[in-house]
């Protein structure tokens, strides 16, 4: 089990699926006058939900986690899992799960924006990051 690996450092449970050099078609669609690409659903799913009551505070005892990633999971983390991890996890300095997607006319995600900001509200020290880095 996971939680036994109470000297874990890094937890990376997501990945970056959508490459858009991948692409042989760029379906885009238009909303509010700005075009967007429309990429394949980028959630992956049958994933760890990471929720409180699917059981996240099971990871409580990785208490020297300093990296945590799940972007592209088909997470529900919210604000009560952002409270218990910036108490849970103290060590904790990067993320990778809730920063702006920098796909190419990737439409911006509200919610997500949302999470984040209210997380760097509680730990204005960890560093939010994106798995995708290729600016097209």
């Amino acid at each position: 089990m996971v939680s036994s690996l109470t000297r874990l450092k890094h937890l990376d449970l997501g990945y970056e699926s959508r490459y858009p050099w991948t692409f042989k078609s760029e379906e885009t669609y238009e909303r509010k006058g700005v075009e967007y690409v429309r990429y394949p659903d980028n959630k992956t799913f049958d994933t760890l939900e990471l929720s409180l009551e699917s059981g996240l505070d099971r990871l409580g005892a990785l208490k020297n986690l300093e990296m945590f990633g799940f972007e592209c999971l088909n997470h529900r983390i919210g604000r009560k899992e952002l409270d218990w991890m910036a108490k849970s996890w103290p060590r904790l300095r990067m993320m990778y799960g809730l920063d702006k997607e920098r796909l190419y006319k990737i439409e911006h995600d509200e919610e997500r924006a949302a999470l984040k900001e209210y997380f760097e509200e509680l730990r204005p020290d960890v560093v939010h990051d994106s798995l995708f880095q290729d600016y097209m």
